[in-house]
């Protein structure tokens, strides 16, 4: 699997050579690629989140490694996002830290 620097290299090349009449320097390829492979890490974070929450599965192994990268946004707190999450699940959450499920744990 091809690290970060990798990715990022290989996306310099692809903007070196997009436009042969833009001699854009190598800083500014550097950050242009960054911002692309971040955004596409971006868009891979929110599909597995989005995979995983409206599918029961199963999820291939990218979908959840994808998901786990997912972090509460700056900015929200854990009540404003939390409380609603979990009761839309069916448990009753007084806080991020205090909750219990309010249906019975399905058996298997």
């Amino acid at each position: 699997m091809a690290t970060l620097a990798d990715r990022v290299a290989a996306r310099v090349k692809e903007l070196r050579f997009a436009d042969p009449d833009e001699q854009p320097s190598t800083s500014q390829l550097l950050r242009r690629a960054e911002t692309d492979f971040q955004d596409a890490l971006r868009e891979e974070v929110r599909a597995g989140m989005q995979a995983v929450s409206r599918s029961i599965g199963p999820h291939e192994n990218y979908i959840w490694e994808a998901a786990a990268r997912w972090i509460l946004p700056e900015g929200v707190e854990d009540v404003d996002f939390v409380v609603p999450y979990l009761a839309a699940y069916g448990y009753d959450a007084g806080s991020a830290q205090e909750w219990r499920g309010t249906r019975p744990t399905p058996k298997l």
